[in-house]
């Protein structure tokens, strides 16, 4: 047990630094899974006609199979898994991948490691210690989940397929811990290993679509079977499970097979380096900087062009996929009275249900825009809390001067990444349904309407990092998936007004279906630039909070 020595106080320590950010992220993840679970089972629970017609146009469609994976038939359990399993899954595999980065790379890359090494703590207690406490939140997933998805079902659920299912959440995402263990192992840096992490979680999104796009239609047209790619990822293992159906147990050997190959691949790995290097020897910088990190607002665009790259490649695919499922969902929408009646809720003005639909589109889109924000404006976050800005700031630039690059170089990418949304899902629609081409501007300008909201959340993110610099993290990414939540099933619950009226999306009218209404987008404005206001002065005399 020496080889472990001092893991229990770095696992207490772990606990410590993680009380706020893991709970939280942990709560939004369960509970976006229960709204998803009881919005289906209020649509399907009683309708055996609509759980079948859901079956026959979600197994044949290529839209469906790549973003909610194989459908195993029409029974409710199926459903439920098809509509909120992957999406968790993936919330699941990028808060452990987190986890295991922020308390190994990311201590080496602040020198805390040094210290921590200095005292009697063995080589591979700190590794050893984040797999735990990344293993103690997957749990908590686990049961959490399985608990709201009992309660969110009203009885409709067998409690052993929601344990099942809630296992399998688990156990996807100590899968991918493991994996970010060894990529922990590879760079020198916290950015670097989540960026790695985020590409391996997208190969296996990738490998899993490929085999559910592949696979081939089962019981009699209703359900799929996925092909030999989905087996090369822990999320099709997941969704293999099928839980309510078949409860192939068997399937969770697969993730304990993996964790223990990568868990000691990592400790190998962690032999072969040095503290503070990776396995991989970090290139060399340019010999001469630019001239225009001379700037305040060269040196934001410098530290901000790699988020933006990231949303821009993943806002451009997700809005071409939304507008070559605008077609496949007209046929849905005509083959189910249950979603339809939902969707036409939503507008209070226009009977298109193409329109309507379109518009949940764009405002999704909204949502995903205003998630680059939160990443861009906490980016000065990260250079507070790793003492960087204080290197700047001793130079003549001023607190103003530095927070105002930031924040305008995010504006200015959200307007381009609102552009770039409007013209992916515009295109792909007009070319696949054969839609007038005017319908093209009707869109950008409901996108471009989208801002007044996005430019509300930016002032809350703003404030966050001025008032509650500690908490801005997670405060502002719960209140990003608030407003995912609130989108997505507000009017299928039919919450009441208050509550929708939290997210600032849900103050905007469901343009291009209705008419866009000044009063609401110039408070959004007001409201956005207030806070902002009120973030500089009070930056302007805070400490700096590392």
């Amino acid at each position: 047990m020496n080889g472990l020595r001092g893991t229990w106080h770095l696992v207490r320590v772990g606990l410590r630094l993680d009380r706020v950010k893991l709970p939280i992220a942990i709560s939004a993840v369960c509970l976006m899974f229960f709204f998803t679970v009881s919005s289906v089972v209020d649509l399907y629970g009683s309708s055996p006609e609509g759980l079948i017609n859901y079956a026959a146009t979600s197994a044949p469609s290529v839209v469906g199979r790549v973003f909610a994976g194989p459908i195993h038939g029409p029974e409710l359990g199926s459903v439920v898994l098809n509509e909120g399993f992957l999406f968790t899954a993936l919330a699941v595999a990028f808060i452990s991948t987190l986890t295991v980065v922020r308390h190994t790379r990311q201590n080496e890359e602040t020198d805390r490691s040094e210290l921590i090494g200095s005292m009697t703590v063995s080589r591979h207690a700190p590794l050893v210690a984040a797999l735990i406490v990344a293993l103690i939140a997957n749990i908590a997933i686990a049961f959490l989940a399985s608990v709201l998805m009992i309660a969110g079902s009203g009885g409709e659920l067998s409690v052993g397929g929601s344990i099942l299912t809630g296992v399998t959440l688990g156990a996807v995402g100590v899968s991918f811990a493991s994996l970010a263990a060894i990529v922990a192992q590879l760079t020198d840096g916290a950015r670097s290993a989540n960026a790695l992490c985020a590409l391996v979680i997208g190969v296996a999104f990738l490998l899993r679509a490929i085999g559910d796009v592949t696979g081939d239609l089962v019981n009699g047209g209703l359900g799929v079977q996925s092909n030999f790619p989905s087996w090369l990822s822990p999320f099709g293992w997941g969704q293999q499970v099928y839980a309510f159906t078949e409860n192939n147990v068997w399937i969770l050997s697969l993730f304990v097979g993996l964790t223990v190959v990568c868990v000691g691949f990592a400790a190998f790995l962690m032999t072969k380096r040095d503290i503070g290097s990776g396995i991989f020897a970090t290139k060399p910088g340019p010999a001469r900087a630019k001239p225009s990190l001379l700037s305040t607002f060269g040196l934001a665009r410098r530290l901000q062009k790699g988020i933006f790259r990231g949303w821009t490649a993943a806002i451009a695919v997700l809005a071409i996929s939304y507008g070559l499922s605008l077609k496949e969902f007209q046929g849905f929408l005509d083959d189910n009275d249950e979603f339809r009646e939902a969707i036409s809720s939503i507008s209070q003005s226009s009977d298109d249900i193409n329109y309507i639909f379109l518009s949940v589109l764009i405002a999704f889109m909204g949502i995903t825009v205003a998630g680059y924000v939160a990443q861009g404006l906490l980016r000065m976050r990260s250079e507070e809390s790793t003492g960087r800005i204080e290197s700047v700031l001793s130079t003549g630039v001023s607190r103003y001067k530095w927070m105002m690059s930031h924040i305008m170089y995010v504006l200015l990418g959200a307007i381009a990444l609102t552009i770039v949304s409007a013209l992916g899902i515009g295109l792909t629609y007009i070319i696949t349904t054969s839609a007038p081409w005017d319908q093209l501007w009707d869109i950008i300008y409901a996108s471009l309407a989208q801002i007044t909201a996005i430019a509300a959340f930016a002032g809350f993110v703003i404030a966050l990092f001025s008032f509650m610099p500690s908490l801005a993290m997670p405060l502002a990414w719960g209140g990003f998936a608030s407003c995912i939540v609130i989108l997505q099933l507000g009017v299928v619950l039919d919450l009441p007004q208050w509550i929708i009226d939290i997210s600032p999306f849900g103050h905007l009218p469901a343009m291009p279906a209705d008419s866009f209404q000044l009063a609401p987008a110039a408070w959004l404005t007001t409201a956005g630039l207030s806070l902002a206001v009120l973030g500089l002065i009070k930056f302007r005399r805070r400490d700096v909070v590392l």
